[in-house]
């Protein structure tokens, strides 16, 4: 049984739904209050909710146009298709840039050569809920008299030296999806400690329409069916409904933005309170993967530097070949968990398609061919994760074996 039906899954109570529900007849200011708690907590002094993190990143962008001449937005090459299609709608041009070894940040030598006269801005994201240090980027894309800002779509929460992912950049961007550890419906949030940009920024918010009532309703009736399934680990019929039905639009096509509305800021609202306890379990279960698969050569596990607090939205490995990490998922989902191949070529090159010129981008194409994602979220039991490290060893000690076989009759050939 597909018990582990999407990678991610954030528990979702019948009281978020209510509250959600409730909300969307009001139209009370839960926005507001939302955007408040979010900057008590990051420290940010501007925050600002829409429909999606694909919209924050847009607003963010059209408030930082000037007719200057710079039209240009470098964008880190392993990453979701969907931040090209927002440069795209704020009608500038992406430039890809090739990332960290373990996908998150951007290696500083090809953001040099990215830079020009006509750099915009630049977009690091912070990978899987792992944070990458801000600092080298943030000198080098000023010093080119860009802009910087950080995709913390997946890292609500995770920290770097003491102060949160997002507020380290001109701006920051989050994503609430359902794939991230704080899953508010749908919405995101565009953050700055920039008054000019924040002026800017509101600007840009004021035209925004409002979510629709009916669409507002099939997303709080989505919340409920998604949370209902997953809370009862009904997983097999969510990966049907989810992957066919509730999904949505691809990644790279195209987005309404919308203000983000008011139920989806009453759930955020009540997730946000239980946060430290939702990112406490990925913390733990990250721990016991690390832990139990840390005695393989054939596999990289994610490094947590010094100073470095993730919130484990997945747990990223490196397998050291196409073919083993085909081997890799297709044993973990015969174990009955979802392994992700998130992101793979097919969403390198969805990426590249956007680029206003090519790039070779090596370690994003090594990554795109390499790199798999385990669960870690709270509904994994400790039979899930058992399963997850027996896969694992099923695959890594027979090749081990065989290796060990081969370099055997080898030498008694010779």
């Amino acid at each position: 049984m597909m018990r582990m039906g999407v990678p991610v899954a954030t528990p979702i109570r019948a009281s978020d739904c209510v509250a959600a529900a409730a909300a969307a007849l009001s139209r009370y200011g839960h926005r507001e209050e939302f955007e408040n708690q979010v900057r008590d907590l990051l420290g940010g002094d501007h925050v600002r909710s829409l429909n999606s993190g694909r919209t924050a990143l847009l607003v963010v962008l059209q408030a930082m146009k000037h007719p200057g001449g710079r039209d240009e937005v470098v964008l880190p090459a392993y990453a979701c298709p969907s931040i090209g299609r927002a440069v795209v709608k704020a009608g500038l041009k992406p430039v890809l840039c090739d990332v960290g070894p373990n996908g998150s940040g951007l290696d500083l030598p090809s953001l040099v050569s990215a830079l020009n006269r006509r750099t915009l801005a630049v977009v690091a994201a912070h990978l899987y809920g792992y944070p990458c240090e801000m600092a080298p980027i943030l000198e080098r894309t000023h010093d080119a008299g860009a802009r910087l800002i950080e995709d913390a779509a997946q890292a609500f929460g995770a920290r770097w030296n003491g102060s949160y992912v997002g507020t380290f950049g001109d701006a920051g961007i989050f994503s609430f999806g359902m794939s991230k550890v704080l899953w508010s419906i749908a919405g995101g949030l565009a953050v700055t400690s920039s008054p000019d940009l924040a002026r800017r920024i509101d600007r840009q918010v004021s035209v925004l329409a409002s979510v629709g009532r009916w669409n507002e309703a099939v997303g709080v009736a989505k919340l409920g069916v998604l949370g209902f399934l997953v809370r009862r680990r009904h997983l097999k019929p969510l990966d049907v409904v989810w992957g066919n039905m509730l999904r949505g639009k691809n990644d790279c096509d195209e987005f309404d933005a919308c203000v983000g509305p008011s139920s989806y800021a009453a759930v955020a609202k009540r997730l946000l309170g239980r946060i430290s306890e939702i990112t406490g379990i990925r913390r733990q279960n990250a721990h016991y993967l690390a832990t139990h698969l840390a005695d393989f050569d054939d596999i990289i596990l994610p490094e947590i530097s010094a100073g470095s607090e993730p919130v484990f939205l997945r747990f990223p490995v490196i397998a050291g070949s196409g073919q083993l990490r085909g081997e890799l998922v297709s044993r973990v989902r015969a174990a009955g968990i979802n392994a992700s191949e998130m992101y793979s070529k097919k969403s390198y090159e969805a990426l590249r398609a956007f680029a206003a010129r090519d790039s070779y981008c090596p370690q994003a194409e090594y990554l795109s061919d390499r790199m798999l994602n385990l669960p870690t979220h709270s509904f994994l039991r400790q039979s899930d994760l058992d399963r997850i490290v027996t896969a694992f060893r099923s695959v890594l000690v027979r090749r081990r074996i065989s290796a060990v076989a081969s370099t055997t009759r080898s030498a008694v050939r010779a």
